[in-house]
């Protein structure tokens, strides 16, 4: 197997003159093969992005049959069509802030891998993300970390995006609230207002795992969260409640909704013992007592009317 030295990506003129035409044959300097790009060793741009992590120079060398680019740490090295990447002592870095390069002893092996090129990270990537995990793994064991693993970065780029963990969650429930279709309702207020109940639920029943979220948030804050409580104030007013009334019937929607929600999604909930000795241990469905609730509701604020 031949060997191959290893230089720092630096143009042709840092090297010594000397060692441009013993080194040009084998590929490792000059003015025609020193750069991967497209007059340099008849590479393309497109040429891959080799990456190899310092845990991994003892592992098996691999041969490289196309020019690569070649990156330990934080420095870049070109490499030579078919041959394999092994790094010998050859050269001595060059006097000067741009040093040609660190060399490493005979017999030191590298593993390669392909490192596939990254988009860049948004925040919605992150909320997205985020809410696609809490769906599987739950709020306990959700953690940036998990995020981060998920999405393939550092704990640290997450944070690029939010401020903190109670940020990203934020952003989470609003995310899920902005699933809420605030289109096609019915035309009488009343009506609109009871689909928009429904559909409120059904959001959660979609994301159960999110739901928890609402009783240490019980006044969600967020784009999504404004838009659907001015939607549903506006309902209210259409229906002929003044703004004082519209206002606290918001408020009484919102709770009526959020702990149907939570106690629907809450694995520990259980029917109280005391309903069952007055014999009412037999109740609707959640279906049947979320309808009956929030027709009552919505009844007793009609009734204010006349």
């Amino acid at each position: 197997m031949e060997d191959l030295l290893l230089c720092r990506q630096f143009p042709a003129q840092h090297f010594p003159a000397q060692r441009r035409m013993s080194r040009a044959r084998e590929g490792l300097a000059g003015t025609e093969n020193r750069r991967v790009g497209r007059s340099r060793l008849g590479a393309r741009r497109s040429a891959r992005r080799v990456v190899v992590g310092a845990a991994q120079w003892n592992l098996t060398t691999h041969a490289i049959g196309n020019a690569e680019k070649l990156v330990i740490g934080s420095t870049a090295y070109v490499g030579v069509p078919g041959l394999a990447y092994r790094a010998r002592t050859a050269v001595r870095p060059h006097p000067g802030p741009q040093a040609i390069g660190r060399c490493y002893p005979s017999g030191t092996s590298v593993s390669l891998m392909v490192e596939q090129p990254r988009r860049a990270l948004t925040r919605e990537q992150v909320v997205n993300t985020a809410v696609e995990l809490i769906d599987d793994v739950g709020l306990d064991a959700f953690s940036v970390r998990t995020l981060a693993t998920r999405l393939g970065v550092t704990p640290m780029a997450i944070y690029w995006h939010v401020s903190d963990k109670d940020d990203l969650l934020t952003a989470v429930l609003d995310s899920v609230l902005a699933e809420i279709d605030g289109t096609d309702l019915p035309e009488a207020p009343f009506d609109a207002l009871l689909e928009v109940g429904r559909r409120y639920r059904a959001c959660f029943a979609r994301h159960p795992r999110v739901a928890p979220l609402l009783a240490e948030r019980p006044s969600p804050e967020g784009p999504a969260a404004a838009a659907l409580m001015a939607a549903t104030v506006e309902l209210l007013r259409a229906a002929g409640l003044d703004d004082a009334a519209a206002a606290s019937g918001y408020v009484l929607l919102a709770q009526f909704v959020m702990g149907a929600v939570l106690i629907e999604h809450d694995p520990d909930h259980r029917l109280p013992p005391q309903l069952a000795s007055a014999g009412l241990g037999v109740l609707p469905d959640p279906d049947a007592r979320f309808e009956f609730g929030l027709a009552v509701l919505l009844d007793g604020l009609r009734a204010r009317l006349s």
